[in-house]
């Protein structure tokens, strides 16, 4: 996953925002608007060589349009099972939205604190992950490392066992420091669920979550899974025809942090609970406040201007609102985002894992939203005033190694003319906005990235963040 193209691809994973609840629309209403998005998204599954499309859409209460496309596997030729709205596939981080869910409907009983330090919750940790809370972990600020593993044990006692071997090596910066995505922090927060409960986590998120919300297919168990019509996943390389992927993709250890299977008619289930403070179908399915508390912005993640909740990202469409979180698995990518504030969600699954799914999402919300949002222009991302290419005259400081260690390791160096950041065996130079921002430019690329350097010491810099991770200062 370490490469330029899986980070523009997991960027997608960071898109939503604060929510607002007002009298919505009747969005079903334009034949013309529904019969041109299947024709789009037939052509985006042919130009990107999707085996498998699954999409649903949510308005007020109900799902008001759902579709599937395509094939579960394409070796199946022609009796390859199709995909429709109820087929499973996995979701990637789109689980975190399902994990934030249950800790805080458990701490709406009283059965949960998330300002408790882990150490309370789960006994022999190391001391500096002890000291993390929930609270820090669900918003990605505890300043642990991240780590992408997707294939371990199937033992649902892996997830007690595995965070007991963590060594200080995990505590990447103080905790609440900055955001920094950590896929681990997910898997710890599920295990403090876990052991405050006493009961296994996949065994509450389905108590919690799954079954008040009619989610009776979910599952964290791919041999569940099967049992169902469920898809299997791909990949595919430059001027090749597409693959499955195997093994399936599970580890238990991670499961808090993105191993459900379902569907995209089940996750719309969530969507209405979520629109719709807590009810499905007229029944208080989960707590009223409960999806205001998950969608309220809790960290900055200035490296692409967004801001993330509790399991939820943060950002805008059209200038309104829009909260969700996306997915990525070998073999699979998925989306879910919503505007709350015309009650209206899209879920699109993929059986590709490097699938381009933003356009897909935004013709869906054009699809359905009404005609003067559909006319408001994109926002441009602010870059405040001209970059600057001249080196800074403090610049030894920003010099070092900074590392995430199971993602990457970034340099900062410089030439005679300006800062160089040295990333996959490549040099970028880097344009100075203001001593804590710069600009970061790749070949063919429209616009450029941000690299936002923490604050500097006596020795240089503590750190900086590219994208959703922050790389910590090596020392030497």
């Amino acid at each position: 996953m370490n490469t330029l193209r899986n980070l523009r691809r997991n960027r997608q994973t960071l898109i939503g925002v604060l929510f607002a609840f007002a009298p919505s629309l009747a969005c079903a209403q334009n034949p013309a608007a529904v019969a041109e998005l299947e024709t789009f998204v037939r052509a985006e599954q042919a130009r990107q060589g999707i085996p498998g499309i699954a999409i649903a859409v949510v308005s007020e209460d109900s799902v008001v349009w759902q579709k599937g496309f395509g094939v579960a596997s394409a070796e199946g030729g022609a009796s390859a099972a199709a995909i429709g709205p109820e087929t499973l596939f996995q979701i990637g981080s789109l689980t975190k939205a399902f994990t934030a869910t249950a800790i805080l409907k458990a701490a709406s009983e009283g059965r949960f604190d998330l300002d408790r330090p882990m150490g309370k919750y789960v006994a022999d940790l190391n001391p500096c992950i002890a000291a993390v809370t929930t609270e820090q972990l669900l918003r990605h600020s505890a300043g642990l490392k991240d780590e992408p593993d997707e294939y371990g044990p199937h033992d649902e006692g892996a997830l007690l066992a595995y965070a007991k071997t963590w060594g200080t090596d995990y505590c990447l910066l103080p905790p609440g420091t900055v955001y920094s995505y950590s896929n681990s922090g997910f898997a710890l927060a599920g295990l403090a669920l876990q052991q405050a409960l006493g009961k296994p986590y996949a065994e509450l998120v389905k108590e919690l979550v799954f079954e008040p919300v009619g989610m009776s297919r979910a599952t964290f168990s791919p041999t569940l899974a099967m049992s169902y019509p469920f898809s299997l996943g791909h990949r595919k390389q430059p001027d090749k025809p597409v693959t499955v992927v195997r093994p399936v993709a599970d580890d238990a250890r991670l499961w808090p942090a993105g191993e459900i299977w379902t569907s995209a008619s089940e996750v719309a289930r969530l969507v209405i609970a979520f629109l719709n403070d807590g009810k499905v179908g007229g029944a208080q399915a989960l707590p009223a406040g409960l999806f205001a508390q998950i969608s309220k912005a809790r960290a900055e993640v200035p490296a692409i201007e967004e801001q993330y909740g509790y399991g939820l990202a943060l950002g805008r469409y059209r200038g309104l609102a829009r909260v969700g979180h996306g997915g990525t698995m070998p073999g699979f990518s998925v989306q879910l985002q919503m505007i709350p504030e015309r009650h209206l969600g899209v879920i699109v699954l993929t059986n590709l894992e490097t699938s381009q799914i933003d356009p897909l999402v935004a013709h869906a919300f054009d699809a359905f939203l009404p005609t003067e949002d559909v006319g408001k222009p994109q926002a441009p991302i602010a870059e405040g005033k001209p970059a600057q290419v001249a080196l800074p005259p403090d610049a030894d400081r920003y010099l070092g190694s900074y590392t995430n260690p199971r993602r990457w390791t970034l340099e900062v160096t410089k030439n005679d003319r300006q800062l160089v950041l040295k990333m996959f065996g490549r040099e970028f130079p880097l344009e100075m906005i203001d001593e804590n921002r710069f600009l970061l430019h790749f070949p063919g690329r429209e616009k450029p990235e941000l690299l936002i350097v923490g604050p500097r010491g006596k020795d240089g810099a503590g750190y900086v963040q590219f994208y959703v991770w922050a790389f910590a200062r090596v020392k030497g």
